[in-house]
């Protein structure tokens, strides 16, 4: 398993959920929490071709955030090695925002 670079914010925020929907199909949801959803997406003219991240965000009081992770997930990792992948960009990013909170 190939390290990820670290960046700053490995999420891309979907402005347009709706559109967004109309592009991709919902493949497999990998994990809820009270805060978050993570599913794998891929591409409704290329199904299982290529899947992606998908990360909605439903914090209570806030409206629901979509985005997409930077970072394909690779057809030869296990469901182990991309939760592990997904959780160090989640935990990046969850720390990054805190950051700008203080």
């Amino acid at each position: 398993m190939a390290p990820l670079k670290e960046t700053e914010n490995e999420f891309e925020h979907i402005a347009d959920l709706d559109k967004f929907n109309e592009s991709y199909q919902i493949d497999k949801v990998v994990k809820t929490t009270s805060l978050y959803t993570i599913k794998l997406i891929s591409g409704k003219q290329t199904p299982d071709f290529c899947r992606e991240v998908l990360l909605l965000e439903h914090a209570p009081a806030k409206p629901m955030q979509a985005y997409l992770w930077t970072h394909k997930v690779n057809a030869n990792d296990t469901q182990l090695e991309v939760m592990r992948k997904i959780s160090s960009a989640l935990e990046t990013r969850f720390e990054n925002e805190r950051k700008k909170l203080i």
